[in-house]
Formats: C-alpha cells, sequence, structure tokens
C-alpha cells in the first residue's frame, strides 16, 4: 500500500483533557498505535501519560475527516509546571525561569505521511496562544537514525542534551524509558525569558534552522551553569 501525504483539509485534530487519578487509557486504538511505533518489550495493555499525581495532560489526536472514527496519530503534552518541585527537573531538560510545554508518545499510522508535522503545528499554535516559552521533548538514541529526530529539527527544535540509562524511580521523573535506553533532550524556543539576569530571546520561527537554534541553546544551559556564572564573577573582579 503506497502512503498517503495529508493535508490540513483532508485532517481533524482533536485535544482531550487527560486527569492523572490513576486510572490509565484504554483506549484501544492508542495502546495500537503506541505499541508500534515505540516496540516496547512487554506492548502495552493500558496507556498511561506521562504526568504528576493529580496532573493534567492533552491528548492530541489526528483523524481522517473522511473516517472521523479511525485515529491515525496522537501525542501528548504536559505542562512542565507540574514537574518544577523535583530536584532532577533542570538536569532533565527543564527551565525553572520559564513557562514550557512537555511533548511525549509521538505515534502515528505509517500508511500516512506528514502526521508529526500536522501535530506540532497545531501545538506550536496551542502553546504560543498560551504564553509558553518553550517546548521540550525527547528521543531514544538506539536506532542509528531516528525518523522523528529530522522531523523534530525541521520543526525547529534543537538538541540540548544526552541523557544515559538510569533508573532513579522517581515519581514524576519527566523521563519514560526503559533503564536500558539512552535518550536525546530537544527543546524549541518560542519567546524571550530572563535566566540569571540574561535575557533569552525568541529565535526564527523559519524552519530548518538547527545550528542557529543549537548555538541558542547551549548559550542558555551555559547561563544556567554554577561554572559560567563564576566566570562572569570574576571578570568583574579583575576589570575593577
Amino acid at each position: 500500500m503506497s502512503t498517503q501525504k495529508l493535508s490540513k483539509d483532508k485532517i481533524i485534530i482533536e485535544e482531550e483533557t487527560f486527569i492523572n487519578n490513576g486510572n490509565a487509557i484504554k483506549d484501544s486504538d492508542i495502546i495500537n498505535l503506541y505499541n508500534i511505533a515505540y516496540k516496547p518489550k512487554e506492548p502495552l495493555t493500558e496507556f498511561m501519560p506521562n504526568t504528576d499525581k493529580g496532573g493534567e495532560a492533552l491528548i492530541w489526536k489526528i483523524k481522517l475527516k473522511d473516517t472521523p472514527q479511525k485515529l491515525i496519530g496522537f501525542c501528548v503534552t504536559t505542562d512542565l509546571e507540574q514537574f518544577k518541585k523535583y530536584e532532577n527537573f533542570e538536569s532533565k531538560g527543564g527551565i525553572k525561569e520559564a513557562k514550557g510545554l512537555f511533548i511525549t508518545s509521538v505515534a502515528g499510522n505509517s500508511d500516512y505521511k506528514g502526521i508529526v508535522g500536522l501535530l506540532f503545528e497545531e501545538i506550536i499554535k496551542y502553546a504560543e496562544h498560551n504564553n509558553y516559552n518553550y517546548l521540550l521533548l525527547e528521543a531514544k538514541k538506539y536506532e542509528p537514525k531516528n525518523f522523528l529526530v529530522e522531523l523534530y529539527k525541521k520543526q525547529g527544535f534543537n538538541s540540548i542534551k544526552e541523557m544515559p540509562p538510569e533508573d532513579d524511580g522517581e515519581v514524576g521523573t519527566l523521563m519514560c524509558r526503559n533503564i536500558s535506553e539512552s535518550f536525546k533532550c530537544y527543546e524549541k524556543i518560542l519567546s524571550q525569558f530572563k535566566i540569571g539576569g540574561k535575557r533569552i530571546k525568541n529565535i526564527s520561527k523559519k524552519k530548518h534552522k538547527y545550528k542557529q537554534n543549537s548555538t541558542r541553546s547551549k548559550k542558555i544551559r551555559k547561563i544556567n551553569s554554577k561554572k559560567y556564572n563564576k566566570k562572569i564573577i570574576s571578570r568583574k573582579i579583575k576589570k575593577n
């Protein structure tokens, strides 16, 4: 079967609010898409969005207008505010001084082309409308070439750090992963904010600006490090 290219006029995107009260999602379409996309060692029989206990998430569903009962793709977004209380928030890519939105569980039917781009376009509009400063997501490193990473780059995301396998057992962690896997963390800056008194401006919203974004991201992380702050203080003393 040939791959069908999607366009806005052929699809419907729905938002569904999920509240983590301990009850996982039983939707077979979501579970099947996730299992096909991520190939977990033990296939899921239920799906729990990555949220803190009592926290909220949005499930983004994409369907064809002609067959709206059929789910062809989905992903999850979570407001990062609920994770700021954890000590590992910044080490896992979070920025305490800014308002962030976390994207997880991106999955789509391989019979259709353009699912991720259409979903991300809608999520970016939502994030800008709700005054989010940045978007954060993760990608597994286990494949020589992860096709999703190429799509993330085209959407203006850039790699900020690599996270090795771990099992910290901490509730509310930003990571959804098997302890034997490594991840890379990606971000997209949407609007300006301050870190350590330094103003971080939004970057060009044009696609294919990966190298430029990467430089900007490194600057943000340097500002956040104690080592970098010590260097600034040292320079001021020398000048005086």
